[in-house]
């Protein structure tokens, strides 16, 4: 099958990339495979279409890490997926068409363990790690769904101990259940892949959350989703700043694919604040401050961060402070701009939206550009 082009926001691949690559890292880590003596430190790999190999042998972990440096991003899923026996043109075909997000989908949706590796791993005691728990965070020997693994875990906990119907977990209690996960999940050798997964999802549930009328007249309430956009402003603060920026105050449509690659980002400096920023404020295409398509947009947007701000630990909702002044920047209210961000400057003086919102408004003094809004938190809340 002929490969598709992809959307020019990524390099198009071919099947023959993909099979190249899987030779490269046979190449790399065959030296070091041996089909038996399972000892710590090793992983269960599978060797493909080779007959002067053991079809399943043990590789050191460290060396089957290091076969992949140097190797293009989406090395380690494309692996993943041929060790699931799927199609190198397939593989090829969906990276054009969703990129690296596409790839960890398939693994997440459809990708169960291979039965030859599975078999390899029920020794008397324990499982053996394979590379698919470094690279795609896939357990073995049983299959899990890891979307629902990464964002529903700490949902399923709380319902099931849960006592009465009426008994739905509040908002603070689930965002420090969601809290708990990532820092288990990240702390794990997937971890890496664990967090690429939580922001994949984050920027997801900012979409959703947005998009669903119920939230353009009342609070968001939907608590999973609003507990993974907490998790993920409180560990990737301003690639998140950037997403829900770009998304509130542009007047172009953002596609989720964009918001995915903005919140993978984590070269944020305040040159690109102060861009985003002009972007929304300077442009000729940018929206009037009084804007009603703005106004929609940005009171939707409150209606998510609002609960938030209430429930979210005490840097997060302090830091809403400086996303809501950029809110008011961009809608014309210089004074509540200015005195929102100053309240976020003020609690966390390396807040690098708030610092961004004050030097544009600073041409005269500051301090007598406060208004009297006050939207903070009124102190700490977790």
């Amino acid at each position: 099958m002929e490969s598709t082009q992809s959307t020019g926001e990524w390099p198009t691949i071919t099947e023959d990339d993909v099979m190249d690559m899987e030779s490269r890292i046979y190449e790399r880590i065959r030296p070091h495979a041996r089909p038996g003596g399972f000892e710590p430190g090793l992983l269960v790999v599978k060797f493909r279409n080779m007959t002067d190999i053991a079809p399943v042998c043990y590789v050191p972990a460290d060396v089957f890490d290091q076969a992949f440096q140097g190797e293009p991003e989406w090395a380690s899923a494309a692996w993943t997926l041929l060790n699931a026996n799927q199609m190198a043109d397939d593989i090829a075909d969906t990276y054009n068409r969703g990129g690296l997000w596409a790839l960890r989908a398939w693994i997440m949706d459809d990708v169960s363990p291979d039965p030859d590796v599975a078999y390899a791993m029920t020794p008397p005691a324990g499982r053996f790690p394979t590379p698919m728990d470094r690279h795609s965070g896939i357990t073995h020997p049983v299959k899990e769904i890891m979307m629902n693994h990464v964002s529903a875990d700490f949902m399923l906990r709380l319902e099931a101990a849960a006592q009465y119907p009426e008994e739905e977990p509040d908002l603070n209690t689930v965002i420090t259940e969601a809290r708990a996960d990532y820092a288990r999940m990240t702390s794990s050798s997937a971890g890496a892949q664990m967090d690429a997964i939580w922001r994949d999802a984050a920027a997801y549930n900012w979409l959703t959350l947005t998009s669903d009328p119920f939230n353009a007249t009342e609070w968001a309430s939907d608590s999973r989703r609003l507990a993974i956009v907490s998790t993920m402003l409180e560990h990737h603060r301003e690639p998140m700043d950037m997403m829900i920026l770009g998304t509130t105050l542009l007047p172009d449509e953002k596609s989720l694919q964009w918001m995915r690659r903005t919140l993978a980002d984590d070269d944020v400096d305040a040159a690109k604040f102060d861009r985003m920023l002009s972007m929304a404020l300077d442009d000729e295409y940018a929206y009037a401050p009084g804007d009603h398509l703005l106004a929609r947009d940005v009171r939707i947007a409150m209606n998510v961060l609002d609960p938030l701000e209430q429930n979210a630990p005490t840097d997060v909702a302090w830091h809403i402070c400086a996303i809501k002044s950029a809110f008011l920047f961009a809608q014309g209210d210089h004074a509540g701009a200015m005195d929102l961000a100053l309240q976020a400057k003020g609690y966390d003086p390396s807040d690098m939206l708030a610092a961004a919102v004050t030097a544009r408004l600073s041409g005269g003094d500051p301090a007598g550009m406060a208004g009297t809004m006050t939207f903070g938190p009124s102190g700490p809340v977790l």
